[in-house]
């Protein structure tokens, strides 16, 4: 097995990375010229992350990616994570486990920082399940007719707000963030990412941004000049009255847009419309309409379960009182399983490894976070064979102590 040699990259380094960015990543019209001007900011002033390059022997780089820390939100706690992102194989080496080093190094370099968290985008959700990652949150994608929607009949606080109002709209979003199950803090470079690239209306109560929307408007066919959708990339609400006003504003949008586009984690939106249906009636027979579509958006890991513990430890964890032990399987031959056993009580949960346990867990490192971050719960792993337990009769009480009011959420990319 080839060994490899793993260091953090530099602006020296910029030529050999831009090389294999643009054969792992075909670039397209003016893609090569902004990846050129973002890998050259990246590797001299590491404002979005690191990069780190995989060697081969020989001294030639076989690949590279890039790693984040983020501000994380776990069961409601406020934790750091690591991220992953521009994953890059030369691809005259590829199938060579280049792609797997660099996952394994990524999650070696979690474990060192002691993040208790590692949140990746996939190219391959296969090819990370068996990295011990979990499809935690989910995108839905609605077409609604403005009309559609509720028009609560006041919508005299959405303005348009410009990038002199990063600061109010940062604190919006980090209310959003500390309150939603999994989501990720945007970094300043995200926010500045939203006034770039979307046009922003948002709700403003006496000064203070308490919800936002950040759209564009796109073509519904390329043909026709004056036919548009409104796309929604990102729908943001604090309050009540920010859902009511921004709902509003959409719904009288109808005399100039034909569907609203909008991409949310939350699939209750269709609640709110008197007509959700998006459509299309081509994915089940008798006409059954179709609401919206839904994606694998962020995967996550927990690094160390005994961590992952640690940082929600102030967190409720259900009602049910007994002593757990879990036996949660690495994902990879060289990789150790982890062994804990967890007391709870009174809604808290303690490590207690010198405890008679109740009952047993076995899961590998992907059922159990997805049952940690709250995207799963117990009885569903059971009943998909992705857990085993040693005594039914506590399925569920396992079931009630991992419970999440709410599986998790991000609109945070990188």
């Amino acid at each position: 097995m080839t060994q490899r040699i793993f260091r953090e990259l530099g602006p020296e380094d910029f030529d050999r990375v831009f090389a294999i960015a643009n054969l792992a990543y075909p670039p397209y019209g003016d893609r090569k010229e902004k990846r050129e001007t973002y890998i050259r900011n990246a590797l001299a002033t590491r404002s979005s992350g690191t990069f780190h390059g995989c060697f081969d022997p020989d001294g030639s780089l076989a690949g590279f990616m890039e790693v984040y820390e983020f501000e994380a939100n776990l069961r409601g706690a406020l934790t750091r994570a690591g991220g992953l992102g521009f994953v890059a194989a030369d691809p005259v080496k590829k199938r060579r486990g280049i792609a797997s080093d660099l996952i394994n190094r990524f999650l070696e370099l979690c474990r060192q920082k002691q993040y208790p968290l590692a949140v990746l985008y996939p190219f391959n959700i296969g090819f990370y399940r068996k990295k011990g990652f979990s499809c935690t949150a989910r995108m839905h994608q609605f077409r609604l007719k403005p009309a559609a929607l509720p028009d609560f009949g006041r919508r005299d606080g959405v303005v348009f707000i410009g990038a002199d109002e990063k600061e109010n709209l940062t604190q919006c979003f980090r209310t959003y963030f500390e309150r939603t199950n999994g989501m990720l803090m945007k970094r300043a470079l995200d926010i500045d990412n939203l006034f770039g690239r979307h046009i922003i209306a948002a709700y403003k109560n006496q000064g203070v941004i308490e919800g936002y929307l950040a759209f564009n408007f796109q073509k519904t066919r390329p043909d026709l000049e004056h036919s548009d959708d409104m796309a929604v990339a990102e729908w943001v609400c604090n309050t009540r009255e920010a859902f009511a006003q921004l709902c509003s504003f959409l719904s009288t949008q109808s005399d100039q847009i034909h569907r609203l586009i909008v991409n949310t984690p939350d699939d209750h939106l269709y609640l709110a419309a008197l007509d959700p249906e998006n459509g299309e009636h081509g994915a089940f027979k008798n006409m059954i309409h179709e609401i919206y579509v839904t994606a694998a958006d962020s995967m996550s890991r927990i690094v160390d379960v005994r961590r992952a513990f640690e940082a929600v430890k102030d967190r409720p964890f259900g009602n049910a009182g007994f002593t757990l032990r879990l036996i949660v399987a690495g994902a990879a031959p060289g990789e150790a399983d982890e062994d804990i056993t967890v007391t709870f009580a009174g809604g808290m949960a303690a490590e207690d490894d010198g405890a008679r346990a109740d009952v047993e867990v076995h899961t590998d490192i992907s059922g159990f976070t997805a049952l940690f971050c709250g995207s799963a719960s117990f009885d569903e792993l059971y009943r998909m064979r992705c857990a085993e337990i040693s005594d039914e009769a506590f399925v569920g009480a396992v079931t009630d102590v991992f419970r999440c009011a709410d599986r998790p959420k991000t609109i945070t990319y990188f």
